[in-house]
């Protein structure tokens, strides 16, 4: 099956009642998946991923996830296992489908790609999947598949495993020498009968050395014990968490991710920090804006010029960077930036946070923020304008 999506282009309208969240794909003629229940890893899905302007996107250093709400309304398919990029620079990937993603017959509540690079995403368009009743056989019971999940707890399965055979051992090397002894007594039972003080005595010497080796070896054992329940109250905790989050219909929130980075030293605190130029503050209009509508922002880094094309440049092609970008909007119709400091130093290092000014297009569509450098940052608001203080 072969599909495709245009980034930016393609559109469909809200739902109705967003909370009886249901797409009428009766219309629809293209992208859809239709599958029989129980199928395996063989159903596979082409995708064509095209920008708004019919050129390919660019899959280059992308991990593609496939999420999805099957008919029962409760169980969630989160994968990020299954895609394969197939010529990144065409935009074409292939996903395997897995079993889990038809283990229910029905028509999926909703059902789309997420395409991850570097901790920013672009999702799209819902597409119609369908899966086929199998009244023949049965089998897969429906669960929640959350490959994340499954990471976190094959690997703590694979730590029990290795931990419990090495406990398992001791325990095992004990339990053959009490039995050996218990059957060399039991063979012996009726010189045991005729008061063998001597047999008596040998029998309660070995079984104290044997209660001693399992006395000795105690202490190593409860702190395995220990050991792996803290492991596993651990990883049950951090599980119910990120349920809970699942449920709420937020896998992870911006901040939680950052501490928990930072917490298992994946990043330095230095690599999350962020400036707001001081506090800057930049005012824009509400007239464009709807009654339920936000401003929306994009941000980029420029040198040899600020993004506007000249007629006669001073520093040749211009440099330009998409810059991560947190608007801050304020109750009195302004807005405050947030930039990562680690990416203004990486790409505009001569940019001096300190001192950002602002310049205001003759549209009103553009800021440029500068610190008397070569280096220019431009924010574009994209449904609405900025204005003067």
């Amino acid at each position: 099956m072969e599909l495709t999506f245009i980034i930016g282009e393609d559109r469909r309208d809200l739902v109705k009642d967003i909370q009886n969240f249901k797409i009428d794909f009766a219309k629809s003629t293209s992208n859809w998946v239709q599958a029989r229940q129980y199928e395996n890893a063989m159903r596979q899905v082409f995708v064509n991923m095209l920008n708004d302007d019919r050129t390919p996107f660019n899959l280059t250093g992308c991990n593609i996830v496939f999420e999805g709400l099957l008919p029962d309304k409760t169980t969630r398919i989160y994968d990020n296992w299954d895609g394969v990029i197939l010529d990144p620079l065409t935009g074409q990937f292939r996903f395997d489908m897995p079993k889990q993603a038809f283990a229910i017959a029905g028509s999926y509540v909703q059902a789309f790609f997420r395409i991850m690079r570097d901790g920013d995403s672009v999702a799209t368009l819902e597409f119609d999947m369908t899966v086929l009743a199998d009244k023949v056989i049965s089998g897969l019971i429906p669960a929640d598949y959350i490959t994340p999940i499954e990471d976190i707890m094959n690997q703590a399965e694979a730590k029990l495993r290795q931990t419990g055979i090495d406990c398992q051992a001791l325990l095992d090397e004990w339990k053959q020498k009490f039995n050996d002894e218990f059957n060399a007594i039991n063979n012996q039972s009726q010189e045991f009968e005729k008061s063998n003080q001597k047999l008596l005595d040998e029998w309660a010497q070995k079984f104290s050395d044997a209660v001693k080796e399992w006395s000795d070896n105690y202490t190593t054992l409860t702190a395995a014990k220990n050991a792996l329940t803290e492991q596993y109250n651990t990883l049950q905790a951090s599980f119910n968490s990120l349920q809970e989050q699942i449920e709420a219909k937020n896998l992870i929130t911006t901040d939680t991710f950052k501490d928990q980075l930072a917490h298992n030293n994946v990043v330095t605190t230095e690599t999350l920090a962020t400036t707001d130029l001081n506090g800057l503050q930049v005012p824009f209009s509400v007239e464009h804006l709807a009654g339920n509508d936000l401003p929306r922002f994009v941000a980029y880094g420029y040198y040899g010029g600020a993004g506007i094309p000249q007629e006669q440049p001073c520093y040749g092609v211009p440099d330009v960077f998409a810059l991560k970008l947190t608007a801050d909007v304020k109750g009195n119709h302004t807005v405050v930036f947030e930039f990562s400091l680690a990416q203004l130093k990486q790409l505009l290092p001569d940019f001096d946070v300190t001192k950002a000014t602002v310049n205001l297009s003759s549209t009103g569509k553009w800021v440029y923020l500068s610190s008397g450098s070569a280096a220019t940052i431009g924010v574009q608001c994209l449904n609405t304008i900025f204005t003067e203080n």
